[in-house]
């Protein structure tokens, strides 16, 4: 039996007591709540934070909502500054070849926010007897990079790998994305949450919409979807999209930019890590130009931020 099943038997069954609490848990912050709402899907956020039986959405979007995302007036050019990504999903035979072109802009009074706007898309169609021909899907590849400002490309390398090695011997910046449950699901979640809150701009592309139309969500494993088409249909188009969407909607890693006036930032400061805020510690320079010598568990501290002294270069101290 499912866990559905048990719970139903339980609930009319005198042999059972069944107590069951509704969402979301006291300890979870409205602002907690309010950003799990917006990334995952209505049923998810039903079932995780309000503790309730749900099925699965079936559909990537609604009928209403695909018509009001159609808001340009064909194929978008080039606008010097703007930072655009690629994504490409390659089909040779049964499936379609795909390259989406896209950029994201800011939402206005949403500093935050953002909204993905397709700006091409480029489709080749194989058969058996007629495959996709991989020089044309490079060509147009290479095309398309040089017109948009050579962005970065995101494909999965399972059929392409040789496409991608000689892409990056024209200088192509390419970002193989293999296949995982997680990247996969990371596409439905960032395409259903941009229709969702009617945050992606589309042209009117016929065969794009009615693919998108006959797109679903199956949900694997609990909490993580991916897009399917129906049967008779395709995905090619919506998963090249799903590849740039989620590279422009990828908050990028591995620290952050501290923006100070000129002349408004501080004299950086060596420090133990067990001193007190209030002291002033020892100079990184020192009066005679140079540098004083470091001792296990120092710090150096700029203003009010404190970050470790490994791979600290103190102002003149580069190699010349």
């Amino acid at each position: 039996m499912s866990r559905r099943q048990i719970r139903e038997r339980a609930r009319v069954s005198e042999a059972w007591r069944l107590h069951e609490v509704a969402g979301p848990v006291p300890w979870v912050s409205p602002s907690a709540l309010d950003e799990q709402r917006a990334l995952l899907t209505d049923s998810q956020f039903a079932r995780l934070h309000l503790n309730r039986w749900t099925a699965s959405e079936d559909r990537l979007v609604s009928v209403e909502g695909l018509a009001a995302a159609v808001r340009l007036d064909g194929p978008q050019d080039y606008r010097p500054g703007v930072t655009y990504r690629m994504g490409v999903d390659l089909g040779l035979r049964h499936d379609r070849t795909a390259i989406a072109v896209c950029h994201a802009e800011p939402v206005a009074d949403q500093v935050l926010t953002r909204r993905v706007v397709l700006d091409r898309m480029i489709v080749f169609s194989g058969t058996r007897a007629d495959e996709v021909r991989l020089a044309e899907v490079e060509e147009a590849i290479t095309s398309a990079w040089r017109m948009y400002g050579r962005p970065k490309v995101r494909l999965d390398p399972w059929q392409a790998i040789g496409l991608a090695q000689r892409l990056r011997r024209q200088g192509v910046s390419v970002e193989e994305w293999s296949y995982t449950a997680q990247r996969y699901g990371a596409i439905a979640q960032v395409l259903y949450t941009l229709l969702r809150d009617g945050l992606l701009d589309l042209y009117d592309d016929a065969d794009l919409i009615d693919e998108l139309a006959n797109v679903r969500l199956k949900e694997t494993l609990p909490g993580l979807v991916r897009v399917e088409h129906d049967p008779g249909r395709h995905e090619d188009r919506a998963v090249a999209l799903g590849f740039a969407a989620t590279a422009l909607m990828e908050r990028p890693g591995g620290g952050m930019h501290v923006h100070v006036a000129q002349g408004e930032l501080p004299t950086p400061r060596l420090v133990r890590r067990d001193s007190a805020p209030s002291e002033p510690g020892v100079p990184v320079v020192g009066p005679n130009g140079a540098k004083p010598k470091m001792r296990p568990g120092e710090t150096i501290r700029i203003g009010r931020f404190v970050v470790p002294r490994r791979g600290y270069t103190p102002p003149g101290g580069g190699s010349r």
